[in-house]
């Protein structure tokens, strides 16, 4: 039954392997430089369209996400109002308390009782006027958006750099699966699909890093505003969102242009040396040193 089961499964396994050939072949026939003239065509479209960020006054626009200093300043006024109105019946019931203890000296323990309950009251008030406040500003506050052209560059270029790790990833495992016997002799042809793998690599590390710098962003756009809405009379937070929107729209236009310019570099190594790649070794061929 094992050896059964070892040749069915050496089979089925030389069956992947013919099917992983067929789907590598149309990857560097055929999808790859297809892929590369339809990204050509998009980085044109972008450097036509998002020259730079339209000249746009952030200042004006994030003022309306965030509550103006006015209204800080009535809630503070408001706040010290209530504070003293709130002193002020607190020493006229004071003044009331002593007249009432020296009048009465039975009663001194229901004078205690209200003494507490005022005092009681009086710390609840403050709870209150303070989480009202809190309360206001949060209402205030909005949610700030996030760039939309960013936003949609982004959607694009994360199904770009999928498709290209899908097409990098069959291609290098067929490429691997490829490699024969290890010998002493006529190594070259493993060579070259050992250069031809470290170049698919580096187009894979492109991708990766590209992710990477998209979260980058968000995190670092996220901790300015969050300045920005506690420091709303600072000019240089508008001019710093404004610089990194900018800058990200610069980054996103040159991943796109590196991304292009590895689909034509893989397709023309591969095509240069597709007969290494088809035949790594010739057992045929007898190689002298005369």
């Amino acid at each position: 039954m094992d050896s059964k089961e070892a040749l069915e499964l050496k089979k089925r396994f030389e069956n992947f392997k013919k099917e992983s050939k067929n789907t590598a072949l149309e990857i560097m026939n055929l999808k790859i430089p297809k892929k590369y003239f339809e990204l050509r065509e998009r980085v044109e479209c972008l450097e036509e369209s998002l020259k730079t960020l339209v000249e746009t006054n952030y200042q004006k626009k994030f003022t309306q996400f965030f509550p103006s200093t006015n209204t800080n300043t009535n809630t503070k006024t408001n706040t010290n109002t209530n504070t003293n109105n709130n002193s002020n019946n607190t020493n006229k019931n004071k003044n009331t308390n002593t007249n009432t203890n020296s009048s009465t000296n039975n009663g001194t323990l229901d004078c205690l009782d209200l003494d507490t309950r005022k005092r009681k009251t009086k710390f609840n008030l403050n709870e209150i006027n303070k989480t009202n406040n809190n309360n206001n500003e949060i209402t205030q506050l909005k949610t700030v958006p996030c760039n939309k052209e960013i936003l949609q560059l982004m959607d694009e270029l994360k199904k770009e750099i999928l498709i290209l790790l899908r097409y990098t990833s069959k291609v290098k495992q067929w490429m691997r699966l490829n490699i024969p016997v290890i010998s002493d002799g006529a190594n070259f042809g493993v060579a070259v699909i050992e250069e031809v793998i470290g170049i698919i690599g580096r187009s894979e590390d492109v991708g990766y890093e590209a992710l990477q710098s998209i979260t980058k962003y968000f995190i670092t756009r996220g901790k300015l505003i969050s300045k920005l809405q506690k420091h709303t009379n600072i000019q240089d937070y508008y001019y710093s969102i404004f610089e990194l929107d900018q800058s990200q729209i610069i980054t996103l236009k040159t991943i796109f242009r590196y991304i292009r310019d590895n689909y034509g570099i893989m397709y023309d190594t591969i095509q240069k040396n597709m007969e290494k790649i088809l035949q790594p070794r010739n057992d045929n061929r007898i190689t002298s040193m005369f």
